[in-house]
């Protein structure tokens, strides 16, 4: 009875073991871009995996692809790294020039985040115009659900919005985000109520390079509005 007591036990161990390692995968790259090499031709696409597959990803976006009518929302509960500046799909070396996100003027934000971690680097986000009572951030729009957001090497230019032209960060009591900007630069963005550039709201984190010029805001705050916290 001891020996089976063991083994059972054994077998448990082996299977909780298993069962973990399926839970905390390591984040899956998947690259966009437009040659062979690639898992995918759109950003769409590669967002609705990322949303669904239970795990950390980072998307990388090759330079030989055009993104334009992004409007894109991460809903998940992990952690998202989309990161421009690739040469190519099969090359891991970085191209001389950032990956241009554009929402060619629809109404929505380029990018949203609803929940999880979002991290953001070597991008050029433009071109989103959400419109409509409570439209936030016309660039960036991350909501309360969301723990952490980074920019890194990011520039946000040529939005607009209700609040936040360019990009909103609207935590709540109790859901304060962290965030951290390495590299942000936020301009000629337009806003009809607050923010002009930036509409910060329950956000906490720190700046190591920040550059917000030449954005406008029909009411308050033409380049950063902060409001409670």
């Amino acid at each position: 009875m001891r020996t089976y007591l063991q083994t059972a036990s054994a077998v448990l161990g082996s299977s909780l073991l298993v069962l973990l390692a399926a839970t905390h995968a390591a984040a899956a790259v998947i690259t966009v871009g437009g040659d062979g090499a690639c898992q995918f031709n759109n950003l769409p696409a590669a967002i609705a995996l990322t949303d669904s597959n239970g795990q950390d990803d980072e998307i990388r976006l090759a330079n030989n692809a055009l993104y334009t009518f992004i409007a894109v929302q991460k809903t998940d509960d992990d952690e998202l790294t989309i990161k421009g500046g690739y040469q190519n799909c099969a090359s891991a070396n970085l191209a001389f020039q950032d990956t241009t996100l554009d929402g060619n003027g629809m109404s929505a934000s380029v990018l949203s985040a609803q929940r999880g971690k979002l991290f953001l680097k070597n991008l050029q986000i433009t071109g989103g115009a959400p419109s409509g009572e409570g439209a936030l951030g016309g660039g960036v729009s991350v909501t309360a659900g969301v723990q952490r957001v980074e920019f890194s090497n990011v520039r946000i230019t040529g939005n607009s919005a209700g609040d936040g032209g360019g990009l909103s960060i609207a935590g709540k009591p109790g859901n304060r985000v962290m965030v951290k900007a390495m590299g942000l630069t936020v301009d000629d963005n337009h806003a009809d109520h607050n923010g002009g550039g930036m509409h910060l709201e329950y956000a906490n984190g720190t700046v190591e390079s920040l550059l917000v010029e030449g954005n406008v805001a029909s009411n308050d705050g033409g380049g950063i509005w902060m409001g409670t916290d």
